[in-house]
């Protein structure tokens, strides 16, 4: 089975929520609760989209972003932030990290799925 999101998040709630709202379109999802474990699954599955948190337990989501961007496997997702870190250096640093969108928490979820679906056009 191919997954369309890797959502790397460690509000089990929030994840939770956006999980159910692309379920519920027809978009696969996998769930990571921290950055080590959404690293692995990102490289296992190769999701299409990965919606990645910023502030994770144990490795930033700015890291993760770098990693997987500049990794091996020819396999390059697409990295859409979704944080509280709203500063103006937090969008530069997403920009300079790799990511591909930024949308600040709390964000509506109909913005979220409109953001993902172009994404995923662009990839089929």
């Amino acid at each position: 089975m191919t997954i369309d999101v890797l959502i790397i998040e460690d509000e089990k709630a929030l994840s939770e929520l956006v999980k159910v709202n692309f379920t519920l379109r027809n978009i696969s999802v996998i769930v990571a609760q921290n950055g080590s474990e959404g690293i692995r699954f990102a490289y296992k599955h190769k999701p299409k989209v990965i919606l990645l948190d910023v502030r994770l337990p144990d490795i930033d989501g700015w890291e993760i972003c770098k990693k997987l961007k500049t990794g091996s496997d020819n396999y390059m997702p697409i990295v859409v932030f979704l944080t509280a870190a709203t500063q103006k250096s937090d969008k530069e640093m997403a920009r300079e990290s790799g990511g591909d969108a930024f949308l600040e928490k709390p964000f509506e979820i109909k913005t979220l799925l409109k953001t993902v679906r172009e994404f995923l056009d662009q990839k089929r």
